[in-house]
Formats: C-alpha cells, structure tokens, sequence
C-alpha cells in the first residue's frame, strides 16, 4: 500500500491559499513606521491640544513631568478627543485625557475607565484646527 506525502504545493492545490512566513520583527517595525507617519501627520494644532490638555491635568494633579507622558496621538472619539499617557516607570497602565467637544471640560480617567472621571479644566477648541486626527 503505498502512502501519499503532502508536499507544500499539494497543500496549496488543497486548500486554495497560500501561507506566508515573516519574521515575527516585521510585522512590528510596519507598526511603528505607520505610527511614526500617522504622528507625522498630525497638525501643529493637534500636537498643541496634546500638550495643552496635558498641561492642564499636570498642573491639576502635580504630574511629575519626568515620568508621565503622552503618546503623542489624539483620537476623535465621537463626542471627545482621546490623549492616552502612561508612566514611564511601567507601572499603572494606560491612562487618558479626555477633551468634550461640546462643553470644552478636559477629564482624566485611569485604566480607560470614563466611570471614573475627574475634571481637570477647560480648553477652547475654536482655537484648534482638528479636522485631520483620526477617527475611531
């Protein structure tokens, strides 16, 4: 009796798809090179609302500056814009900003947790031009 051996391209006829291999690296250098282009594409106003509402929950919370940073990304969240910080130490996860688009109040929550809201300030955002952050 003999036995059939499934090679590659027999596989391939089977199933009708082809599997590729990549190094498990290069998936995460693609990341953070369309990070890096969509970071570059922020404008100048939405790089300036970043450190502005960050600023503001600083000052607020006495945020050691050192430690806590932004990502450096906004997101367009329906009703708010989304700045995500996290200490630098590792520890505490990833925390936001938020910045209401109708009432301009800038809050912090941790652990992505709006429940827990506390409200930091205001900012005016007529003096921002928003239209090219991403939406979610």
């Amino acid at each position: 009796m003999k036995r059939k051996v499934l090679t590659s391209l027999s596989i391939l006829a089977l199933t009708g798809s082809i599997v590729s291999f990549a190094p498990a690296h290069a998936s995460t250098t693609q990341t953070q090179e369309k990070a890096s282009t969509t970071q570059k594409a922020q404008s100048k106003d939405a790089k300036k609302l970043i450190n502005d509402a960050y600023n503001i929950a600083a000052k607020k919370f006495d945020f050691d500056t050192k430690r806590l940073k932004t990502t450096g990304h906004i997101t367009d969240k329906g009703s708010y814009y989304e700045i995500p910080y996290y200490n630098t130490d590792g520890v505490g996860g990833l925390n936001t900003i938020a910045v209401y688009k109708n009432s301009n109040k800038v809050t912090v929550f941790e652990n992505n947790t709006p429940q827990n809201q506390e409200y930091v300030g205001k900012i005016d955002l007529s003096k921002y031009d928003l239209k090219d952050v991403p939406k979610e």
